[in-house]
């Protein structure tokens, strides 16, 4: 069985070769589609993606190019539940089709990721359906045009895709499930992903997770860093204390994550409080506490708002911080055997203390948190 980043190098490697793809949906999408480079759009493959498709072949383009086209919204209002930003269809102006086969629909297709192709490339209405995908791709909204959008562009192509969502071979009033999208791809040798696999990989292999500051402190036990990481995606701050490992232990560091819900500061020193978490780190010998750190007008996307978004950013410290293996927490308090183990989920909206890094922070707070220090240090040695 592949491993997430296993199936979107092979798929980045199929799209880069102008092959299509199957693209099975993900949480927050559940159809699946057959997916290929917009550049590389051929009169074979588009036929081949009518034939087993919804017959509405789409174009996933970025907001940038949307915009430098004159692609316009379908609609001035959006009405239900959909979140997928259809733009007016489009054909080319070139040749003397209707714009409905598969040969016109791949030349409209190449046009659509050409850089050098103007607002009167296109008549409008056609039969290509541009969908506007967000800037930022899966990280911000896991869709089929952020997915196409993000693969194309990684595979090293013009970010704009070809696809369309694939019909179930048992039952054409239905779109097909998983297991038929599994099995699509296998009957006609095609890689396969999840839409989930390209925010994986995506979060795996770039750095969304900045530094923001570094302060070094020191308790009764010992000495510790205190790193600040501001996330991109989720607009979270986190703040990872280090305590520093004076024993040359040669196990594997204690990660603790780490949130509180209350917005007193007072509450660090109750028993679910930083000093336990700190606690658990110093008896262990060595590691690292992650702390999430909200603002009161905080505000997630739908997207972002998912706890795994929140996850890649502690993975993403956890790698900053120099461990070579990261193991977010399950939901439910289980957690990965393998090490750093990450464990603990409080939330936490106040604002920090200057001891802790944050320099509007207030004083008296700062005297606070360096008592909840050197009372964990001494509860560590009694």
């Amino acid at each position: 069985m592949r491993t997430p980043i296993e199936r979107v190098e092979q798929a980045l490697s199929d799209v880069a070769a102008g092959r299509s793809i199957v693209l099975i949906g993900g949480t927050a999408d559940q159809d699946s589609y057959v997916l290929i480079a917009a550049e590389k759009s051929s009169t074979a493959s588009i036929a081949f993606m009518i034939r087993h498709g919804s017959g509405l072949v789409c174009a996933a383009v970025t907001g940038d190019e949307a915009d430098r086209l004159g692609l316009s919204p379908m609609s001035s209002t959006r009405t239900g539940s959909s979140t997928v930003e259809y733009l007016v269809s489009v054909d080319t102006a070139e040749g003397s089709g209707t714009g409905i086969s598969a040969i016109d629909r791949a030349r409209t297709l190449r046009l659509l990721a050409d850089p050098h192709s103007l607002p009167a490339t296109f008549t409008r209405p056609g039969h290509v359906m541009p969908v506007r995908a967000e800037s930022s791709g899966v990280l911000t909204k896991a869709g089929a045009a952020e997915a196409a959008t993000d693969l194309t562009r990684l595979a090293g192509s013009m970010s704009a895709g070809a696809y369309t969502a694939l019909v179930s071979v048992t039952d054409e009033t239905r779109m097909a499930d998983t297991q038929e999208a599994h099995d699509f791809a296998d009957r006609h040798g095609l890689a396969w992903l999840y839409l989930d696999d390209v925010v994986s990989y995506r979060r795996a292999t770039e750095a969304h997770v900045r530094a923001t500051f570094r302060h070094n402190g020191s308790m009764r036990l010992g000495s510790y860093t205190a790193r600040g990481f501001h996330s991109d995606i989720t607009d979270v701050d986190f703040v990872a204390y280090t305590v520093t490992d004076v024993n040359g232990h040669h196990t594997a560091p204690h990660v603790v994550r780490y949130r509180e819900d209350s917005a007193d500061v007072c509450s660090l020193a109750s028993t679910d409080s930083l000093a336990t978490a700190l606690r658990s780190v110093v008896r262990h010998g060595h590691g690292t506490v992650v702390v999430e750190r909200y603002s009161a007008s905080h505000s997630l996307s739908e997207s972002a708002r998912h706890a795994s978004a929140v996850d890649a950013d502690v993975a993403e410290i956890v790698r900053a911080l120099g461990y070579s293996t990261v193991a977010v927490v399950e939901r439910g308090g289980r957690v990965a055997s393998d090490a750093p183990v990450v464990t603990g989920l409080v939330r936490h909206g106040d604002q920090r203390g200057r001891a802790l890094g944050f320099p509007m922070a207030n004083i008296e707070y700062a005297r606070q948190a360096r008592k909840i220090l050197d009372s964990t240090a001494r509860t560590t040695t009694n």
